[in-house]
């Protein structure tokens, strides 16, 4: 770890070479300014929490159920449920009965403002993982 007499918060950080630093800088930023929006775009934290996670199931193709989705973000799986009948409503995200769970998956509608609101940082982490970075 490299240590110095300034309290920097860069000096306390371990070696880095420059391309692993300017990575974690630039993913940093990232989650900083996806933190920031999460009242501005959804409203609330946990409304974006459960907007992220239906948006990563819908976009690979495996949606979560409310369970699963309750059990990964240790979220009670009541809140889990009125929050996605919430969202439901405002046509962010489309339920589908499959037996006995609710596969939940966003609407065009959802994942246009989610991509919509976030592309800056979603630009700057594909830069940042793409061969050859450079700030």
């Amino acid at each position: 770890m490299r240590r110095s007499g300034s309290k920097d918060a860069v000096a306390l950080m371990p070696e880095y070479d420059a391309t692993q630093t300017d990575a974690t800088l630039a993913l940093l930023h990232f989650f900083s300014g996806a933190h920031l929006l999460d009242k501005e775009v959804w409203g609330d934290a946990t409304t974006a929490a459960l907007m992220r996670g239906i948006m990563m199931g819908t976009l690979e193709n495996r949606p979560f159920d409310t369970g699963a989705l309750a059990n990964h973000l240790r979220i009670p799986h009541q809140t889990v449920v009125r929050r996605v009948n919430q969202m439901e409503d405002r046509g962010l995200i489309r339920k589908r009965k499959n037996g006995r769970r609710y596969e939940l998956t966003a609407t065009d509608k959802g994942l246009s403002i989610g991509m919509d609101r976030n592309k800056d940082y979603i630009d700057l982490v594909r830069r940042t993982l793409s061969p050859g970075f450079s700030t």
